[in-house]
Formats: C-alpha cells, structure tokens, sequence
C-alpha cells in the first residue's frame, strides 16, 4: 500500500504521544463534562422508576411484580443493547454510536411520559434500556483524548456524575410530586440531561484512531488540529502509512 507523507521537520510522535503533547486543557475539560453529564442521563433513566412505581401503581392498579418488571426490564434491553451499538461503535466510530444511544434514550424517555398504559411503558422502556447500551462509549471518548497521566483522575471523575445523577433523581422526584402531583412531568424533565448531551455532541471531533483510518489520507490533520488549538498548542501530522501500520502513524509539531 502507498506511504503518504507531508515533510515538515520536527520530533515525532506516536498516537498517544501527540495526545499527550497536546496535554490536559479547556478541550479535555468539556469533554470530561459531557462524558459526565451522559453517565448523569442514564443514572436518571435507571433510577427514576424506582422512585415512581408506588405512583404508576396508584393511576394503573399495578402489582408489585409489575413494578418490580419495570425496573428490571431496563437491564434486559441494555443487555441486548449493549453488543448491537458496541458493533456500530467498532465499524462507524464511538461518536456515532453515542449520538445514536443519547438520539435514543431521549426518544424513549420522554415519549415514556406520554404512556397510555402498563403495556406501553414497559416498551417504552425496554427501548430506553437498549440505548443505554452505547452510553459507556462516552467514557472510552474521554480517555481517548486525554493524556496517559491523567485517564485515570478523569475516568474516576465521571463516577461522581452517576451518584449526582441518583441523588438529583431523588430531590427532582420530591420537587415535582410535591409541587405539581404529576409523574408525567418528572419522567419529562428526567430526559433533559440527554438532549443537552445530544446538543454538545457536535463540538467533539471523531476519535482518533478511526479518523486516522477513515479520513486520514485527505485531512491528515483535522482531529489533532480540533483537539490542539483549544488547548493552544501546535501539533501538526506528517507520516500516513497503511491501515495494518496505524499504530505506527507519526505526529510531529513543527519546527
């Protein structure tokens, strides 16, 4: 396979040695966020009917069982989902795999409110819990694009999002029921986290490694460029070789 090369002198640098060139900065931060606010959603998702059940059994006529299946039948779609956009995430890029995953777990969480029945939440549902199969791709995003001396930290930061997420559960549920009586509403507002997940995603630029595999021969220098520039520094890639040699791909930063 053809070697391409754009010969600008300077150090070279691996994959993950140009990350960490470009260091921990404004990027990492906001992407460290949405990674969070995503783990956030669906901690909202999963606890939110925990907190509601005695409701649903009152306007439904529920047993206990019912209410018990509610919950679990969540598990049971991330199960299935979980392998299904994990493959899309493998052959089309974790970003893409997380838009879909967030696209549905708004869908199905907020047209949940509009439930008309027993039977149709626990579609409903059961369709939420499939797309949350494709939230941990947020967490692989973020230790992609961070330095190797700070994954760690970071990742570690994210698990305080899911104890925000089950704890704003909680104090969203009192507000609502205490306020406005309506289950609807709580559901409602309990899939906002995931469209402002939705809205952001768009200032996150692919992965790395998928970008070097599926665009690099015509922008060799668009991921690393998007992830550099908020962090002021100059990294620029000179060395693009085949696919079966992605992983000795070289960065330089310019002389």
């Amino acid at each position: 396979m053809t070697t391409h090369s754009i010969s600008i002198p300077g150090t070279i640098y691996s994959v993950d040695d140009a990350v960490n060139q470009v260091g921990y900065g404004a990027f990492q931060i906001r992407l460290t966020l949405l990674a969070g606010l995503g783990w956030l959603a669906d901690s909202f998702e999963i606890f939110i009917l925990s907190v509601i059940g005695d409701f649903l059994a009152c306007e439904w006529t529920l047993y206990r069982w019912q209410i018990a299946l509610l919950t679990s039948i969540v598990f049971a779609g991330i199960m299935v989902g979980s392998p299904i956009l994990g493959t899309i995430a493998d052959v089309y890029g974790r970003k893409r795999s997380l838009v879909i995953s967030m696209v549905l777990l708004f869908f199905f969480g907020a047209v949940s409110a509009a439930a008309p029945s027993y039977t149709w939440m626990v579609f409903f549902r059961t369709c939420m819990g499939f797309s949350l199969g494709g939230i941990a791709q947020g967490v692989t995003l973020n230790s992609e694009y961070c330095p190797t001396n700070v994954r760690g930290k970071t990742g570690f930061y994210l698990c305080y999002f899911w104890s925000l997420g089950s704890i704003g559960v909680v104090l969203l549920t009192w507000v609502v029921m205490e306020y406005l009586n309506n289950w609807r509403i709580l559901l409602a507002l309990a899939s906002v986290p995931s469209l402002i997940v939705i809205l952001s995603l768009k200032r996150i630029a692919k992965p790395h490694l998928q970008d070097c595999i599926v665009i690099f021969f015509s922008e060799p220098n668009n991921v690393f460029d998007y992830l550099s520039i908020p962090n002021e520094v100059s990294l620029r890639c000179v060395t693009c070789t085949s696919v079966r040699q992605l992983f000795r791909i070289s960065f330089v930063t310019p002389s």
